[in-house]
């Protein structure tokens, strides 16, 4: 059974390949904006994605972690690495918030 980490739709970008990606600007944000307050806004398998890293599990475990339509998930970059602060707070659509 091949490892979800190594798939890639015709075209796209393997799940390690986006890692790789996140994990780069990760680094960027934490050189060029040191103390300062980031947002960005992606799709969920980024977060997903990052989530995973940050918690340390493999990145093939990524779609254990459930990330809610217009949700926002805080990280916390700092000198040590990257820390998942809250997951899938304040969505409304489809229901209460999270």
């Amino acid at each position: 059974m091949a490892q979800a980490g190594n798939f890639r739709f015709p075209g796209g970008e393997s799940i390690r390949e986006v890692l790789e990606r996140m994990t780069n600007l990760i680094d960027t944000i934490r050189s060029e904006h040191a103390g300062e307050t980031v947002v960005g806004f992606t799709h969920a398998d980024p977060i997903k994605i990052l989530a995973t890293d940050a918690l340390g599990m493999h990145v093939d475990q990524m779609h254990r972690i459930s990330v809610a339509t217009a949700s926002m998930t805080t990280f916390v970059i700092s000198q040590s690495g990257l820390s998942l602060d809250s997951l899938n707070t304040g969505s409304m659509i489809g229901g209460d918030p999270a």
